[in-house]
């Protein structure tokens, strides 16, 4: 069957596609194969908040797809892992930020696209030693990161290539502190915070653009793909404007309460999953 041009499938990665079973985190064979049968059929694109350097074991597991969506929709790459798309965070906005943080005695982490030899993450040495989530990011990207004493020493090389500033810590903590910014933020800015973000007990409170989301980047792949009709599948905070404005929107039944209002369809678990994909559109 020729693929129909018309349909754009765009799904999240943890908690919707990834799934963790005894302590290994990944995409379940059967669901896996079906999404290669609807890549043959249909357009098919990820719209994850990772950034695209964590999330390649999953995409290389993956159909090749024209496009994926990275850094909640802050990066478009192509299917070369090429990037052809990007919203830049100004330096000026992100110190501020960084100080809104500091001023609830939490600690910043400057998130970058990755690209060449451009860090994915900065933080401040006392950051490393005063935050347990700090030391997560640490451990778990530690060749891409970089540590500075002084926010001065972040080279302005790097600042064309900054996306966001983040917290990473307990959900609980993070949403104490969403709360406490809401209104100190610069104009223009938001914070979401996403409790599924691949390392086990910690969520991630990403401060970035108004403007931007996984949606606006769903919007862009479809325009280039001539698509016309979406079909969305996530489970987080981060997935919640494309779960609202998608033509089919499948929503994780484990999502915290707001999230799984956003969504039209209600997803029992990768097996739930598998079996609306089977029984809507690959038969």
């Amino acid at each position: 069957m020729a693929k129909n041009s018309k349909h754009l499938f765009a799904f999240d990665l943890d908690g919707t596609l990834v799934h963790e079973f005894d302590g290994v985190r990944s995409i379940p064979p059967e669901l896996l194969q079906s999404l290669h049968l609807l890549e043959s059929k249909h357009h098919v694109t990820i719209a994850t908040g990772r950034r695209y350097r964590s999330a390649i074991p999953a995409i290389e597991l993956l159909p090749k797809m024209p496009f994926v969506i990275c850094h909640n929709g802050l990066v478009i790459l192509d299917g070369a892992g090429k990037i052809v798309y990007r919203n830049q965070l100004p330096w000026p906005v992100a110190e501020e930020i960084a100080l809104r943080i500091r001023e609830e005695a939490e600690w910043p982490i400057f998130i970058f696209d990755g690209e060449g030899d451009v860090p994915d993450f900065a933080f401040s040495e006392r950051a490393l030693v005063g935050s347990h989530g700090v030391r997560s990011v640490q451990s778990f990207s530690k060749n891409r990161t970089l540590v500075f004493d002084d926010l001065t020493e972040l080279s302005s090389e790097f600042h064309p290539h900054l996306l966001e500033v983040a917290c990473v810590g307990k959900p609980a903590d993070l949403e104490r502190l969403q709360i406490k910014l809401e209104t100190k933020l610069p104009p223009g800015i938001r914070s979401v915070l996403v409790r599924n973000c691949g390392m086990k007990g910690m969520g991630v409170l990403e401060v970035f653009s108004k403007s931007f989301s996984k949606w606006s980047g769903v919007e862009w792949v479809k325009s280039r793909l001539g698509a016309m009709i979406t079909i969305v599948a996530g489970d987080d905070e981060n997935d919640v404007e494309m779960l609202k404005a998608a033509d089919f929107s499948l929503v994780m039944d484990h999502a915290q309460a707001h999230v799984l209002d956003s969504g039209k369809i209600k997803i029992k678990g990768s097996i739930g999953l598998n079996q609306y994909l089977l029984e809507n559109w690959l038969k």
